[in-house]
């Protein structure tokens, strides 16, 4: 969180003092990963020393890596080979566990089997996967979409099971399936459509000289604006669907608010559906008892969610001590 603010902040101030002469556009620098270094280089200009400061983190340690390379290039790619093998045989081994095992029994040779089969089918699906990250973008942006998508519905679940008393296992199961699904769903069409992000308005109205001296046209405001910002991509982004349109960093905001939402609604429709269980066949009925009569521990809900639902559920006893006390009272008048 720190390094995100401290890089948020560096990009504003970068922002505040190019924005009239924009580096990209008077051809300073190429790519805009070199702002950052000319931006510094500018600052420090006048202030000997400075400068050095950061050429020398940036080239000492690329001087290790390159001295270091030859040495451990085999051993990067022993650990790199050793961290993707283990993830594949963890998922295959808890596949085995978790979705085989409870259903059939298998013996030790066919496990065996399974295990290398499963271990190959996710090693395709892994070399598959790359051909959609490569179209995400930049690695950190790939990185945050992707754990974004698969990791959302688990701190739903947490939120769900913390903050939401009436909340079951199928429920939270289905809802952690169902927040998946939508934040994957999302995130694989914004992908698709690749929606054009409009730059921020940048100028070189502090710089025209240098700009017509380094690409040999003549300035123009509106033909500037447009450069910057085609209107032809802009339009082509009223043919995609808002929800397309959106950063990737709503996509865990998708899959959170999608397991709650879905998960508080199964868990409601459960709850009904026990109450209206004697209506249903013996086996319907005896799958909907186990959810009858389920107390929560209080210590493991949040204190705001406890203290709210347990005024509800008082006020709620309440009214209905109240009723049965006046039963008898009734009752008895009616006999009179």
């Amino acid at each position: 969180m720190f390094v995100m603010t401290l890089t948020t902040f560096s990009g504003l101030l970068i922002f505040s003092k190019f924005h009239n002469c924009d580096p990209l556009s008077t051809r300073k620098v190429s790519s805009p990963d070199q702002l950052y270094p000319y931006y510094v280089v500018n600052l420090f200009l006048t202030r000997p020393g400075f400068t050095g400061f950061l050429v020398a983190a940036v080239y000492s340690s690329a001087l290790r890596l390159t001295v270091n390379y030859v040495q451990f290039n085999f051993l990067i790619l022993q650990l790199l080979l050793s961290t993707i093998s283990s993830g594949i045989n963890s998922m295959s081994s808890v596949t085995l566990e978790d979705f085989v095992k409870p259903f059939t029994k298998l013996s030790e040779k066919k496990t065996t089997l399974f295990i290398k089969l499963s271990a190959v089918l996710y090693g395709v699906i892994t070399i598959l996967l790359i051909l959609i990250i490569e179209q995400m973008g930049n690695v950190l942006q790939a990185g945050i979409q992707v754990f974004g998508i698969l990791a959302s519905p688990i701190l739903g679940l947490f939120i769900l099971g913390i903050f939401v008393p009436f909340a079951n296992k199928t429920g939270a199961f289905y809802g952690a399936i169902f927040g998946m699904v939508v934040s994957l769903w999302v995130g694989v069409c914004a992908v698709t459509y690749k929606p054009y992000v409009p730059r921020q308005p940048v100028s070189v109205e502090a710089c025209i000289d240098l700009y017509q001296n380094a690409t040999g046209i003549v300035y123009d405001l509106h033909n500037f604006t447009q450069s910057q910002n085609p209107s032809q991509l802009l339009i082509r982004n009223e043919n995609i669907p808002s929800i397309y349109r959106i950063s990737y960093l709503y996509f865990p905001v998708i899959g959170i608010v999608g397991t709650i939402v879905c998960g508080s609604l199964i868990s409601i429709a459960i709850i009904l559906l026990c109450k209206l269980r004697c209506y249903f066949p013996e086996k319907v009925n005896n799958y909907f008892a186990q959810f009858e009569n389920n107390e929560i521990n209080p210590k493991l809900l949040s204190p705001i969610a406890n203290k709210l639902f347990s005024a509800i559920f008082k006020k709620k006893k309440e009214t209905e001590t109240s009723n049965d006390v006046h039963l008898p009272d009734t009752q008895q008048a009616s006999s009179i």
